[in-house]
């Protein structure tokens, strides 16, 4: 009889069992056909014994088969534990609080856990074997709770370790190397901790916040990462407003969280300001809110400056205040782009050509894209066909990438609206210091 129980606590619903039941369910139907006199009989209890070894084979297949995620994000935990019970309290306890926080604010982030009969089964280390994991259950991050007890002289101590592992649908070698040294950051890619009984229940509250924080994090740089912007905005800011009510006094990790998330969701304010300015027809409404909201997360930023002087100028050509926010870039970083900005504006105010031509000079040290901001004057210059001294401009920068041709019609263009023949004698010198002699021998040549 204990051989028996052995075998069937052994083998009952494990997947070799199925073909243990198919022997058993073929050997049973043969006896019963053979060995049942009336024959209306024998195909129904063949087909009865039958049904139930299908029965059980289909149980057994739902049985192993993992918990799948069906709709939205999930976060995939598994719960490492001496025994069943063990597995439910933790689930209880710890499960319990993690479902809270991670559902806080109204996030769609769902919980899958593996269930306590096949989480040996899947005990992977193995990066690609977790990986596999994830994608079997549909689910973008892993998180494991492993917990066991040491019985002491006075009480039992408890021991958890918590593990985390990472995985998106974009999911490539950079992206990987870029998580690492996020969590690494945050502070809590492993924590183990101690406690005993008595506390047991306060600290796996304070852990499964910890440890939602951390999955919210994760998936919404891994939004961004992949480049879904709005997602990652969206669980980006759920998380920045959770963390603005947490006391953070005994929790020194979460400043180093609460530095990440505001990066995190000012790179994607700025990012959707750079692609909203890369298009024709612009919204500086919209460009200037996302520069607005940028600056919440982190103050007064270089970029912040440098996108308010385009905006004001772009709105209300307010040279002054486009002046202002110049200065404000030049007291950030002395040697940066804010140089193009300021000699734009200065052939936008008619400014000499000995000025402009210096300050161009002193501008080209700066790497630039040169054909963005070529681009820009040129959309300047058909708004107001007026200033001309930006045709100059475009002249400095033509020829600045070797473009003779072009910079030869926009010579004869500007000439022609300043009403000369050629160009001062002083500019010439300038610009002879400033491009290669045949460069201007070409640019010349023209010339009456």
């Amino acid at each position: 009889m204990e051989l028996i129980k052995s075998l069937f606590d052994r083998y009952y619903r494990s997947i070799g069992s199925i073909f243990i039941a198919i022997f058993v369910g073929i050997l049973l139907g043969i006896i019963l056909y053979c060995n049942i006199p009336v024959s209306y009989l024998k195909v129904p209890a063949t087909l009865c014994v039958l049904g139930l070894a299908i029965f059980y084979i289909v149980d057994v297949i739902k049985y192993n088969k993992l918990p799948k995620n069906k709709k939205g994000d999930a976060v995939l935990v598994r719960i490492v534990a001496k025994d069943k019970e063990e597995y439910e309290d933790i689930r209880h306890k710890f499960g319990g609080q993690f479902e809270k926080f991670i559902k806080l604010n109204g996030s769609t982030i769902n919980i899958v856990y593996i269930p306590y009969h096949l989480i040996e089964k899947n005990n992977y280390k193995d990066k690609d074997k977790i990986i596999k994991l994830l994608k079997n259950t549909n689910c973008i991050f892993l998180t494991t709770v492993s917990i066991r007890s040491e019985e002491t002289k006075d009480n039992t101590k408890y021991v958890t370790e918590f593990n985390l592992g990472i995985i998106h649908p974009a999911y490539v070698e950079k992206i990987e190397e870029i998580f690492q040294k996020e969590v690494s950051i945050l502070g809590m890619p492993t924590a183990r901790l101690e406690f005993s009984k008595e506390n047991k229940i306060n600290v796996l509250e304070v852990t499964a916040q910890r440890i939602s924080i951390v999955c919210k994090y994760i998936i919404a740089r891994a939004y961004y990462l992949s480049g879904n912007m709005s997602k990652a905005l969206s669980i980006s800011e759920e998380l920045h407003e959770e963390l603005q009510t947490i006391e953070k006094k005994s929790e020194k990790n979460y400043d180093n969280i609460q530095k990440s998330i505001c990066k995190l969701c000012y790179d994607i304010h700025i990012i959707n300001m750079i692609y909203e300015n890369s298009k024709t027809n612009k919204n500086i409404d919209y460009v200037e809110k996302e520069l607005d909201e940028a600056n919440k997360y982190i103050k007064n930023t270089y970029r912040y400056y440098e996108g308010k002087s385009v905006c004001a100028f772009l709105k209300n050509r307010d040279i002054k205040k486009t002046q202002y926010y110049i200065g404000c870039c030049k007291q950030i970083q002395d040697k940066a782009p804010w140089k193009y900005s300021k000699v734009f504006l200065k052939a936008y105010c008619n400014e000499s050509e000995g000025v402009i031509a210096y300050q161009y000079k002193q501008s080209f040290k700066i790497p630039y894209d040169h054909v963005q901001l070529i681009s820009f004057i040129e959309d300047i210059v058909e708004q107001e066909p007026d200033k001309n001294k930006l045709r100059f401009a475009l002249l400095l920068l033509y020829l600045q990438i070797g473009e003779i041709e072009t910079s030869k019609a926009i010579l004869r263009e500007y000439l022609e609206k300043e009403k000369l023949n050629r160009l001062e004698e002083n500019t010439v010198s300038q610009l002879k210091k400033m491009y290669k002699d045949d460069v201007i021998k070409k640019l010349l040549e023209d010339e009456k």
